[in-house]
């Protein structure tokens, strides 16, 4: 964090505005299940109308699911967000069509905004700041770590230290692409910046 300090642009008006509004609007916060066709979605709102709760269900289905807190700015997931601020706590919405597979969201939690908070208070004004500085640096530092990576060239010598990392690095390569994979059939983890600043975050 301390070799980003100078790398990294101050935020923008623009950018500003977009994360007090993503901070201090209201906010949703959701389960998102991701499903293969429909029988599965009619599966999974059986069991949300029986009492069972998006955790029990991913687990016990090995059905995957990502948590998010969504403001009403985060229009790279309009769909999404459009459906999670019609709900009711404990309601799933309707079935959403994505890469082939199907999204259901379950809303857990409206969190209000607080609408006395202006941009122009000087401790809201510093929060925000701070807020965009730290995905900026936390984005910058990352593509160093890559970058790093990618220059790195080390030779080990010792002929069994050598094939023990050799196996670690090709576990850890196995281990990246499965998570890969099973990514793919996730919502995205959505990216705080550009666009709207913290707009949807997952929430671990």
């Amino acid at each position: 964090r301390l070799l980003a300090k100078g790398h990294v642009e101050p935020p923008t008006q623009s950018e500003m505005e977009q994360a007090f509004e993503a901070q201090y609007g209201d906010r949703v916060k959701v389960a998102v299940l991701s499903v293969p066709d429909m029988s599965a979605a009619h599966e999974v709102r059986d069991l949300i109308a029986a009492g069972k709760k998006p955790l029990e269900i991913s687990q016990e289905r090995a059905i995957p699911m990502q948590e998010m807190t969504i403001a009403k700015n985060a229009d790279q997931i309009k769909e999404i967000r459009d459906q999670a601020f019609q709900l009711k706590p404990g309601e799933l919405s309707a079935a959403i069509p994505q890469n082939g597979r199907y999204l259901l969201v379950y809303l857990e939690d409206k969190i209000p905004g607080r609408p006395g908070a202006k941009l122009t208070d000087p401790t809201v004004k510093a929060d925000v700041e701070q807020f965009i500085m730290d995905i900026k640096e936390q984005n910058w530092m990352n593509n160093q770590l890559n970058n790093l990576r990618q220059m790195a060239n080390i030779k080990i010598n010792d002929p069994l230290l050598s094939e023990i990392v050799k196996a670690n690095v090709e576990a850890m390569q196995r281990a990246q692409n499965a998570a890969t994979q099973s990514a793919s059939t996730q919502p995205a983890a959505l990216p705080a910046l550009p666009g709207a600043p913290g707009a949807a975050t997952p929430s671990h």
